[in-house]
């Protein structure tokens, strides 16, 4: 297959890859020297404690177009995603989860996002997921998507590919609380979608909790739609009505009926009715009003410990950097 004449650049963020993180590296890059004429892998430490950096130096001593970005402490994916996109320089710039993400898909996305601007990775099963993981994060999906408007595809993972125009916009846009893969289409751009199958690297830790994937949808709602805030503001206004309505009937009952009985039924199902709404219209303004205050925190979104260069170029280390947006 021809080489890709446009400068390709992979930014894959990793945690406590030591065991596994150098057969990655050592595919992705042949993947690149395949397919493309000039290409870089830029490798996101996000404070890995196992010695991962020690781990990927004989990789950097190989190759010359690999680079590795050690984060101060663990900051999240997104974050690392968007430390390495200030960093890359490639014409078309790849976000890939090197635990789940094959290398082989790189050179479909890259040109997909070079015709559309955007090319998000899209993926109907999982290694490992649970039914139960699954519907919700169908659901999650339909809804984001039908109701929100956030036009994210059924399947849509994190893995993305993007033309230089598409990541510049979304660097200045990404605020201090940057979610992927929402944050590239900011400017309005749909991109296209390429299928593919995740696969389970082996000795990768594919995280399994629930606390992440649910911060995660929070975020994207808070961060990319005032829909939800919307709903907990009609469903406030429904739950008010229908109080209203139910003493218009309590009155009414008491008018008509001599022998009324205490009204313990209704009234139980009007207080559980009252609080539920109350509650969901608390968590809501609370989840906004915490978002509201993460982003008007005027600091940097990270730091960097340490950026090695492979090759010759891996000289020009840098210690204690401190990174804000571009």
């Amino acid at each position: 297959m021809a080489a890709q004449a446009q400068f390709c650049s992979v930014v894959a963020p990793f945690r406590n890859g030591a065991g596994w993180l150098a057969t990655y590296a050592e595919d992705c890059l042949a993947m690149l020297e395949a397919n493309f004429r000039d290409h870089e892998l830029i490798l996101v430490d996000d404070g890995s404690t196992d010695g991962s950096a020690a781990a990927l130096q004989p990789v950097l001593d190989k190759h010359a177009r690999v680079r590795l970005i050690r984060l101060t402490r663990a900051y999240g994916r997104d974050i690392a995603f968007a430390a390495g996109l200030d960093s890359a320089i490639g014409e078309v710039v790849v976000l890939a989860s090197p635990e789940s993400d094959p290398p082989s898909i790189i050179p479909a996305l890259a040109a997909a996002a070079n015709t559309h601007g955007l090319a998000t990775g899209v993926a109907e099963s999982r290694p490992g997921e649970s039914f139960l993981r699954k519907s919700a994060r169908r659901l999650f999906q339909n809804l984001s998507h039908r109701w929100f408007g956030m036009g994210l595809p059924a399947g849509a993972t994190r893995l993305q590919a993007m033309n230089r125009q598409v990541a510049g916009s979304a660097i200045r846009a990404r605020g201090t609380v940057p979610v992927f893969p929402v944050l590239p289409a900011v400017g309005g751009v749909t991109g296209a979608t390429v299928p593919y199958q995740p696969v389970a690297r082996p000795g990768a830790h594919m995280a399994r909790s629930w606390s992440e994937p649910i911060d995660r949808a929070l975020a994207l709602l808070v961060l990319n739609s005032h829909s939800p805030l919307r709903l907990a503001g009609w469903m406030g206004l429904a739950g008010a009505a229908l109080n209203l309505l139910v003493m218009v009937y309590v009155v009414a009952v008491n008018l008509v009926k001599h022998d009324v009985a205490p009204g313990w039924t209704t009234l139980s199902l009007q207080m559980s009715l009252m609080f539920f709404l109350v509650f969901l219209v608390q968590a809501v303004l609370g989840e906004y009003v915490g978002r509201i205050l993460e982003l008007s925190r005027d600091r940097n979104i990270y730091q960097i410990l340490e950026e090695r260069n492979g090759g010759s170029l891996r000289l020009s280390q840098q210690r204690n950097v401190l990174e804000k947006s571009a």
